[in-house]
């Protein structure tokens, strides 16, 4: 970009080479000393990542940068439209080190779910849209940090640097630079219907034919008085036109949507305790999924293959324990031979979960129907334990998209719009506190309903299953009868099922 400006002086362009020669020495020098002046170095390196994104089933990709908001999220400028699924790689640390599609490099970490500040149609075709990345695995932050998020909007006329790579396309280190964040009017001139969350950046004019395209990286953040303050946006057109400013997402609009976003997903250890995984070493296979311990000798789960033959062992783990289970006893005879049936089994364990304060614990169960305002949470342990908030979804609404469902089944939505592919099926659904419902194990389409089974609706079935010592192949024909005796006595009014 260093280039001598010799349109002042024809004799340059005469072939005097003395005269040449001596512009360029000067100019370049000015140049030079313009560059130092404004990039520098940036002490806060440690906050960014680098971010390669890839869409499948396309050969669309994406190299940018983010900013760390906590070891398990990272926050970018990106717009990610409906019915696009992409995968994203978060490298920390060392960002100038390499990045890989497929992360097998030192400190890179696959996305497991992206969300879109104010996704869907834009008034202003300069809107710079912000993602929200949620982690498989944790950032270690012994070497970087997160940054917080502002609480107070910047001071006008505060001094602005944006930081970020000083080349995006190779491996970069972070550096920042010097920026004039331009007045709303000014901003709104340039781009009508300017979304209130957007701001507008330009290169200060004293500086040697600098523009933004060159200089300004996508996803830099833009850092007003010590306060990180906004993202940089991707050039608002297929070439970039240095004669118009540039435009960021701010941070201060978003802030309540981030920390909303951030509350949908719990890495805490809530109820992991009454969480166990459900096996079965089959000779050419191993089925799993989860269940949730109801008793000392009973686990809840979904569908789960019957042994059929003395080679398969079934079991659970739990904690640092496991248990071999006997049989598995479907609430439905139907489901005992098609799983895409009504899921709900339980497990009769031949060595008893020792229950204990601090260490297993049986779940609560559910006593009433659920409401679509109670505060549900799923657990699962794909790829890690993780509490993920979900709303209940009724029976008719669910008919709409699923339309095989089950009439006793109601639904769960994902509050943060990722694959369902952390579900193995027996996930335990907990709304205030208490075993509301059990997804069931179904192929489902990314970010669409995922059919779960009612505890309430059975929990005469359930009650009945614990006290019962154990179960075996002989007492089919006693439960079966003990089942229908149980289903054609009890009726539940549910607003969610549609029963009457």
């Amino acid at each position: 970009m260093l280039m001598c400006l010799v349109t002042q002086n024809l004799k340059c362009f005469l072939g005097i080479v003395i005269i040449i020669a001596k512009c360029q020495c000067v100019l370049t020098q000015e140049c030079v000393d313009d560059l130092n002046k404004f990039q520098r170095d940036s002490r806060l390196a440690r906050h960014f990542v680098r971010i390669y994104c890839h869409e499948r089933d396309c050969d669309r990709t994406l190299t940018n940068f983010g900013v760390i908001l906590s070891k398990d999220a990272v926050l970018t400028s990106q717009q990610v439209k409906k019915g696009e699924h992409w995968t994203c790689y978060v490298k920390y640390g060392d960002v100038e080190g390499p990045i890989s599609r497929t992360g097998n490099v030192p400190n890179m970490i696959k996305s497991r779910g992206i969300q879109t500040y104010k996704s869907g149609p834009f008034e202003s075709a300069a809107f710079t849209p912000l993602a929200y990345i949620l982690l498989e695995e944790e950032i270690k932050l012994n070497t970087t940090s997160a940054w917080p998020i502002p609480y107070t909007y910047y001071h006008n006329k505060s001094k602005c640097v944006v930081v970020g790579g000083d080349n995006l396309d190779r491996s970069s280190k972070i550096v920042e630079r010097e920026v004039e964040l331009l007045e709303r009017e000014d901003c709104e001139s340039a781009y009508p219907h300017l979304d209130k969350n957007n701001v507008c950046i330009t290169i200060l004019k004293e500086f040697c034919n600098f523009n933004h395209c060159d200089y300004y990286s996508h996803s830099a953040a833009l850092v007003c008085g010590g306060v990180f303050f906004a993202l940089v946006g991707e050039h608002t057109s297929a070439a970039c036109n240095s004669g118009e400013p540039r435009t960021c997402a701010g941070i201060y609009e978003a802030q309540m949507w981030i920390r909303a976003v951030q509350e949908t997903v719990s890495f805490n250890a809530d109820y992991e305790s009454t969480i166990v995984m459900v096996g079965l070493q089959k000779p050419h296979e191993i089925f799993y999924g989860l269940g949730a311990i109801i008793s000392r000798y009973k686990v809840l789960t979904a569908y789960v293959p019957f042994k059929s033959h003395t080679s398969e062992e079934g079991y659970v783990d739990y904690g640092y324990g496991r248990s071999s289970w006997r049989h598995a006893k479907p609430v439905t005879i139907p489901s005992i031979i098609h799983k895409k049936g009504l899921q709900l089994y339980v497990l009769a364990l031949e060595e008893g979960i020792r229950l204990y304060s601090g260490g297993a614990q049986a779940v609560r169960l559910a006593k009433e129907l659920p409401q679509q305002d109670d505060q549900c949470v799923v657990g699962t342990l794909k790829p890690r334990w993780m509490l993920l908030a979900v709303t209940i979804i009724d029976h008719n609404e669910c008919r709409k998209k699923i339309k095989n469902l089950h009439e006793d089944h109601l639904c769960i939505r994902h509050n943060f719009p990722v694959t369902f592919d952390e579900l193995e099926g027996g996930n335990p659904i907990i709304c205030d506190g208490v075993l509301t419902a059990i997804a069931t194990k179904c192929d489902c389409e990314r970010n669409e309903f995922h059919p779960a089974t009612p505890i309430y609706t059975f929990l005469p079935w359930i009650l009945t299953s614990i006290s019962e010592r154990g179960f075996s192949s002989s007492d089919k024909p006693r439960i079966i009868f003990l089942l229908l005796l149980i289903n054609s006595s009890v009726t539940c009014v549910n607003i969610f099922l549609g029963k009457s």
